[in-house]
């Protein structure tokens, strides 16, 4: 059963721009969609979501989270991502969404 708070986090963000941690896909931002506790580990649905495979200029995801990053490899952006076993998710601030989707795409 999920707690209080964790319903009260999950609902307040639904549809807000979040950056989630994962144990095996990395580091992802895009608009909260859905969140939701498996057996499996935490499943959250993104959509218009960018991939961050690595960046400079923020010591940690608290500091991407509020700031952005100066530079790194941010991947193109997928309509919709469901990433399973999710270990943070945590609200963007209105400098960050600016910076982190005026990075240039990364691919080869």
């Amino acid at each position: 059963m999920k707690s209080f708070f964790s319903l009260y986090i999950t609902h307040s963000m639904i549809g807000k721009k979040v950056l989630i941690r994962s144990y095996a896909s990395g580091v992802h931002f895009g608009t909260l969609q859905s969140e939701t506790f498996t057996p499996a580990g935490k499943v959250v649905t993104l959509s218009d979501s960018r991939r961050i495979h690595y960046w400079h200029g923020a010591a940690s995801l608290s500091q991407v989270a509020l700031e952005g990053i100066k530079s790194g490899r941010v991947a193109m952006a997928l309509p919709a991502i469901e990433v399973v076993n999710v270990i943070e998710t945590i609200p963007l601030s209105d400098a960050a969404i600016t910076n982190l989707e005026n990075q240039p795409v990364w691919k080869v």
